[in-house]
């Protein structure tokens, strides 16, 4: 029996719904992860995100696989190490305010570069540090703002 399209269905693995457009190599296939309206190829590899989610929870890694991924306020209490979640798309950013504590800063992984003009962290209790992520298909840029 011929597959009828679309074809809807269900990854165990991966706890995610979808819609297969096509059956032969190269069609994508369209689902949700969570709340996330993916995109994935015939391999089951994430091709692009197409939809923002707001105030996400920051535990260290920062996600640039969207255009802008916003994280809730973070109170730096340790010296947290920041890193880079896989495969992230051209032009995906990120922003969190980074809160002081007045002794702790984040350590940024050796995936970021700084970018000129950034201000350093201030880790000051109570201070504010916005800090945006962005790539741009080569590499991944972060830059503090000190509010």
């Amino acid at each position: 029996m011929a597959k009828t399209l679309p074809i809807f269905g269900f990854n165990r693995r991966n706890n995610e719904s979808y819609v297969e457009f096509g059956v032969a190599e190269g069609y994508p296939k369209l689902g949700f992860f969570g709340r996330l309206l993916t995109m994935w190829d015939t391999d089951g590899n994430v091709q692009g995100v197409m939809s923002r989610l707001v105030n996400q929870v920051f535990i260290g890694a920062i996600n640039l696989c969207r255009d802008l991924t916003h994280y809730n306020n973070y109170s730096v209490a340790t010296n947290i190490a920041v890193t880079l979640v896989a495969s992230p798309v051209i032009g995906g950013s990120a922003e969190i305010r980074m809160i002081g504590d007045g002794s702790h800063a984040p350590v940024f992984d050796v995936a970021f570069t700084q970018s000129t003009g950034s201000d350093s962290y201030d880790s000051t209790l109570n201070a504010i540090n916005k800090v945006v992520f962005y790539y741009d298909g080569g590499d991944v840029f972060y830059s503090i703002t000190v509010l």
